[in-house]
């Protein structure tokens, strides 16, 4: 099986999404309607997709990124809305979610920068990126501690 980053390189193809909703049956969207969600968690995947871990599709980033983006200035959505538009354009006019993520991310683009960071704090404050990639299940209590052992630590 390819790993993450071939496939963030583009040697093999990416996965085909499901028919997953956008939009999680109790989230209540603040920001975004159901197409705008439905793009991000498109692009999303295309940044972390699904391999033999869950991709961002799977854990719901669009749902973190209407959230993040609400609590920001309106300028700022607007530019990310301004953003979310030029790419649905460049897959009407047939540029992949690769492509295009490729030549924002060449020019530097806030918008591509945002998407990016939003993408990455929700995989990994979800169940999906935190508990099944990495294997983090909560801090374990030792039942002891001895500190270090390192002979010039002791006493």
């Amino acid at each position: 099986m390819p790993t993450r980053r071939d496939l963030l390189a583009g040697v093999a193809a990416l996965p085909i999404l499901g028919e997953a909703q956008a939009v999680d049956s109790e989230y209540q969207p603040r920001l975004f309607s159901a197409d705008e969600l439905a793009l991000i968690r498109d692009l999303a995947e295309t940044i972390i997709p699904r391999t033999d871990t869950p991709g961002a599709a799977d854990a719901k980033v669009q749902l973190h990124a209407d959230r993040a983006m609400s609590a920001r200035p309106a300028e700022e959505i607007a530019g990310f809305r301004r953003g979310l538009a030029s790419v649905a354009e460049g897959l009407k006019g047939g540029k992949s979610h690769t492509a295009i993520l490729t030549e924002l991310s060449a020019a530097k683009s806030t918008f591509f920068k945002q998407l990016k960071d939003m993408t990455i704090d929700g995989y990994y404050s979800s169940k999906e990126g935190l508990a099944t990639e990495l294997g983090w299940h909560g801090y374990a209590a030792l039942p002891e501690f001895k500190g270090c052992t390192h002979d010039e630590h002791k006493g």
